[in-house]
């Protein structure tokens, strides 16, 4: 047996009391009934039902169609419309409402719980939906990663407060814009390539799910350095790119904190043998890709410097 909660809008007693009968007989709770659209608005919002059935003529000033925008704009519920009129003005003022159903009388009471099932299952699924997309927001508004979805034609469709921190871009006015006017990029180092965001649906590295560093340029001139990674979601008949990078000026503070301990002398801040050898290894192995670079290794000895290590 249903638990749903039932309102019903009927300015004829008698059908109103058949209706309430069909409906108890149907399993539903109906909290109660109402003839004028007045009072369906105020026993709507105090009753808080899962579902109203309304008709749309009713006794007073308010129609069934202006009760159910009134309802609506302040209650979320569905409503369907039971009536006796199915001419074209009737219709289109029903469709302003967004109705989840209309059912014309005389109705029998399969016809009718039908139409309930498919409204409350519709709703409850928009509610679950509603429900996913506020937590989803939720998340990416306060996750540290910038976030962008765009379609793969690269017009922009969303981007979360940490993008439009490290882009320089409001969501307003980036919105439906391309990636190319928001999400400049320029490499790290000049003898890298710049990531080309024309094709980043298209680039298989970063579909493999490796992130690359790029700068961020931002319209006032400032650049942010980022690791930058994009994935594919197949959606409906279209396919988004979600695009995911994170600010790494201090781990790349700390790299180079590693790097200069790594190949620098602590006492005279010399480069020592280890980047020596990483620097010779470096160019065997470019000479080796087909590299025409020219180098060579010199051997320097200093006469007397055994004295000052031993010393």
């Amino acid at each position: 047996m249903s638990s749903s909660t039932l309102l019903v809008v009927e300015d004829e007693v008698l059908v109103a009391r058949d209706i309430k009968s069909r409906l108890t007989r149907m399993g539903y709770h109906v909290v109660d009934t109402a003839s004028r659209g007045a009072e369906a608005v105020e026993k709507a919002l105090a009753l808080r039902p899962d579902l109203i059935l309304m008709d749309i003529n009713l006794r007073d000033d308010m129609d069934g169609v202006e009760a159910a925008l009134k309802i609506r704009s302040e209650y979320d519920v569905p409503v369907i419309f039971c009536t006796a009129y199915s001419n074209e003005d009737t219709l289109e003022r029903a469709k302003v409402s967004d109705p989840y159903g209309y059912v014309l009388k005389p109705f029998d009471n399969r016809e009718l719980e039908i139409n309930i099932e498919i409204a409350l299952y519709k709703h409850r699924m928009e509610r679950d939906l509603e429900d996913t997309r506020n937590r989803l927001d939720a998340t990416l508004a306060n996750i540290s990663d910038a976030v962008i979805a765009a379609g793969i034609d690269g017009r922009i469709m969303m981007m979360n407060p940490a993008a439009e921190d490290v882009t320089g871009w409001c969501e307003q006015k980036a919105r439906h814009l391309n990636l190319l006017d928001v999400l400049q990029l320029e490499p790290l180092d000049a003898a890298e390539p710049r990531l080309d965001v024309s094709q980043l649906g298209s680039n298989q590295l970063l579909r493999k799910g490796e992130r690359i560093r790029q700068y961020v340029v931002q319209p006032g001139g400032g650049k942010c350095p980022v690791e930058i990674n994009v994935n594919l979601i197949p959606r409906d008949n279209a396919t988004w790119m979600v695009i995911t990078f994170r600010e790494i000026a201090q781990q790349l503070s700390y790299e180079e904190e590693i790097r200069r301990t790594a190949f620098y002398d602590d006492v005279t801040q010399l480069p020592n043998r280890a980047l020596f050898m990483n620097r010779l290894e470096s160019s065997l192995k470019r000479r080796l890709r087909g590299s025409r670079e020219q180098f060579a290794v010199a051997f320097v000895d200093l006469d007397g410097f055994s004295a000052i290590n031993e010393g």
